[in-house]
């Protein structure tokens, strides 16, 4: 019963990112323009606030600034 029910929930998972793919795809026109039109200082808020976020998650290898900067710019 265990795998049966693994395997419903792995279809409903697919499911859910099929529609969540669909969904990009149909609107990405439209957030590529909403994004584009931030201001640059809502922008650096954002990426300060991921900054700050990326930083805060624990690794068993150390992270540099400068690489956690460079992969969010």
């Amino acid at each position: 019963m265990k795998s049966a029910a693994f395997i419903a929930y792995k279809d409903s998972i697919i499911g859910y990112l099929r529609e969540f793919i669909k969904g990009l795809q149909t609107n990405s026109y439209w957030i590529e323009e909403e994004l584009r039109s931030f201001d640059e200082k809502l922008i650096e808020t954002v990426i300060k606030k991921v900054f700050a976020y990326e930083r805060a998650i624990p690794r068993l290898e150390t992270v540099s600034d400068r690489d956690i900067d460079e992969n969010i710019r």
